[in-house]
């Protein structure tokens, strides 16, 4: 067998405040805009901090983009030009938007697509990293476009595809029917559904050692014990199964767990603390 050697790099966004209408806020702004108000600590007390951090996988010759994050920063527009993205993040790696070959996107919520575009100076929309192919589940995309048509969407993070249709009109994105498909050797993409009903994760074998993305079916340390979101997952008792078998088989795999929305830990080995609960150790060598 061949070996593939991978190397992980977070481009990470920042951290963020979630709030129960969808809304981010980077969390400093929010302090910031709650401070003006009388209700203060209520409207503070209402969020959930979350890191956004779109994940780069280098190696064999190809580079590999994650999810995409928010993209704060990149429009022409911003009052803030300079704020990490995944275009500023890519620089300090010496990796170029053209660079990379292939995004896989875990869902197509706004917090995890936004940054695959953004708007030049003549108002036209352009695609962040012009060379890459998008894959995405076919079943994802048939969801959004029904919960927009319909109106009955009521996930915590709403379906903006403005931007995204014009990325499918270009031919830049790459629909998936099959429950694994392998987008290049060692980097499958596997359909869980949970999160939102066409909700998929990566696995990654890294020579001997696999790793795990799991999106936002597990996006944090805190959701390891089969915590569920259950304002947020779709499919609650879905979700929560196939929670219990990837855990369980990351786990038997001694693999790296790679995080999307962590604030502190980003990636580490599971573990079992005394109660034979799931529990993050970080790998501070990986």
């Amino acid at each position: 067998m061949n070996k593939r050697h991978f190397s992980f790099e977070h481009l990470s966004e920042g951290q963020f405040d979630l709030y129960p209408d969808g809304s981010l806020l980077k969390s400093e702004q929010a302090s910031v805009l709650g401070n003006s108000r009388l209700d203060n600590e209520l409207y503070l007390s209402l969020s959930t901090s979350v890191g956004i951090d779109p994940i780069l996988v280098s190696g064999n010759g190809t580079h590999v983009l994650l999810d995409a994050g928010l993209g704060l920063g990149l429009d022409h527009k911003s009052a803030n030009p300079n704020i990490s993205n995944i275009r500023t993040n890519m620089e300090i790696f010496d990796v170029s938007p053209s660079d990379i070959d292939h995004v896989v996107l875990s869902h197509l919520h706004h917090d995890h697509i936004a940054g695959l575009t953004y708007t030049d100076n003549q108002s036209r929309i352009q695609a962040t990293l012009p060379n890459a192919t998008i894959w995405v589940q076919r079943k994802e995309w048939n969801h959004a476009l029904e919960a927009i048509d319909t109106g009955n969407d009521t996930s915590d993070m709403p379906y903006q595809l403005d931007d995204f249709y014009r990325l499918v009109a270009d031919g830049r994105v790459q629909f998936l029917d099959e429950g694994t498909t392998e987008i290049i050797p060692g980097i499958e993409a596997i359909r869980t559904g949970g999160h939102t009903p066409g909700h998929q994760i990566v696995r990654i074998r890294n020579n001997d050692q696999l790793a795990y993305y799991f999106g936002d079916l597990v996006p944090n340390e805190h959701y390891l014990g089969f915590k569920m979101m259950k304002d947020i997952d779709l499919e609650i008792t879905e979700s929560r199964q196939i929670k219990v078998l990837l855990l369980k088989q990351a786990y038997h795999d001694n693999a790296d767990i790679l995080f999307y929305h962590s604030v502190h830990l980003k990636h580490g080995k599971l573990t079992k603390d005394t109660n034979r609960h799931f529990v993050l150790k970080s790998n501070r060598n990986a």
